[in-house]
């Protein structure tokens, strides 16, 4: 798919930007940005990517800029793309607002999570989480105002946005992000990571902020009531996380779990894909205030056939079709392990889901309609800025 875009006020006849775009990613996330990127130059467009961090791609057309934001701002001001592009948190995209006031230059701005809950999910203060809640709000809508577009990475984010900052809900719209296919599909079987026990379960986590123990908590007496039922299921935690104290938190609940000695927690693991080439079972729970949008690890689970459980909160039914791809539940260890045990008992009801979770994943989360999806938003948005320019030159 490739455009021409055509500015308002141009002859019909001419037809500009016939070599596609010039986009900056401005701080994007490094894998993701550059999967995308990669996509978008295949469609003719040209797309450099700036940032502090390693961003595996062309080297050529990654520049490295530190993360400071005057250093950043001096930097943007001299550059000269169609449209910019950032879907990281708030410095790089003030920046791009900033800018914008200075130089006109447009920008997207995708959100891949609720961040106006990050500070409701920390073990802060009072007085100071509602300090902090305050001026990132303000900075969101300062952020969001000065948008050309406003991607959500799910539906349920998206209507999320329109509520926080209704003025600007015309501007959200979803796009779905791709998955790593090839990879999870080198996961190899590794049963010794489990404790002994023929019922290997599975819940792949994040623990960066305190309150997403929470999830965590509800899964752990869920396997509880699971591990009664079913006596030889063994419970795999993989927890990401960059936070000792939400870890070593969670140690302690588990600690005092009654079936702890089927239980292993496990810290920044580096082979999920062979996790999930080995587990029988997946579980996910997200807290309804949870800042979690559409949770990845869902995704990944059901791309490598593993039967899933989840909860009917934030975008986790958005991911997980309910009874056609896995189960979805009310927040509640009641029913998240009724459901477990439904899945591994009727074992063919749960790889007929699983086979087609599989299929499904691969057909709403690939990087190619990501990629169409995009190219359309920011043809738009370099239309727009053309249009102002028009007017402003008039």
């Amino acid at each position: 798919m490739r455009h021409e875009t055509k500015m308002p006020g141009a002859d019909d006849a001419q037809a500009i930007e016939p070599d596609g775009l010039n986009l900056g990613f401005w701080f994007p996330r490094p894998e993701r940005g550059a999967r995308l990127a990669e996509e978008l130059t295949r469609r003719g467009h040209r797309v450099t990517i700036y940032h502090s961090l390693p961003v595996p791609w062309d080297q050529d057309r990654v520049r490295r800029v530190d993360y400071g934001p005057l250093v950043g701002l001096r930097v943007l001001r001299g550059l000269d793309h169609d449209v910019f592009f950032t879907s990281r948190s708030f410095v790089p995209v003030v920046q791009l607002r900033l800018n914008k006031w200075l130089t006109g230059r447009p920008y997207v701005y995708t959100l891949n999570g609720a961040i106006w809950s990050y500070y409701s999910e920390r073990s802060l203060p009072v007085a100071l989480s509602a300090a902090k809640s305050m001026f990132y709000g303000a900075l969101l809508r300062l952020a969001v105002g000065g948008a050309d577009a406003v991607v959500a990475n799910s539906h349920f984010l998206a209507q999320a946005l329109r509520e926080v900052v209704p003025r600007h809900a015309r501007k959200v719209t979803t796009v779905y992000n791709g998955i790593d296919y090839d990879g999870i599909e080198a996961g190899r079987r590794v049963p010794k990571e489990w404790l002994p026990g023929q019922k290997r379960v599975l819940s792949v986590v994040t623990l960066h902020f305190e309150g997403k123990s929470m999830g965590v908590r509800l899964l752990l007496d869920a396997f509880e009531k699971i591990g009664r039922r079913v006596s030889d299921a063994t419970y795999l935690i993989a927890a990401k996380s960059e936070n000792p104290a939400a870890v070593d938190d969670l140690r302690r609940y588990l600690r005092q779990h009654p079936l702890a000695d089927r239980i292993r927690l496990d810290v920044n693991r580096r082979d999920v894909p062979d996790l999930l080439a080995t587990a029988d079972l997946f579980l996910y729970a997200s807290p309804p205030d949870s800042s979690d949008s559409l949770p990845r690890a869902l995704l990944e689970a059901q791309a490598a056939g593993v039967p899933t459980v989840t909860t009917d909160t934030t975008g986790c039914g958005e991911a997980v079709l309910n009874q056609q791809t896995g189960l979805v539940v009310e927040y509640d260890a009641d029913a998240v392990a009724t459901a477990g045990v439904e899945l591994l008992e009727a074992r063919e009801n749960a790889l007929r889901m699983a086979e087609a979770g599989k299929k499904a994943v691969r057909d709403r989360f690939c990087w190619a309609a990501m990629a169409d999806a995009y190219e359309e938003i920011f043809v738009r948005a370099a239309a727009g800025a053309g249009a102002r320019a028009v007017r402003a030159h008039r």
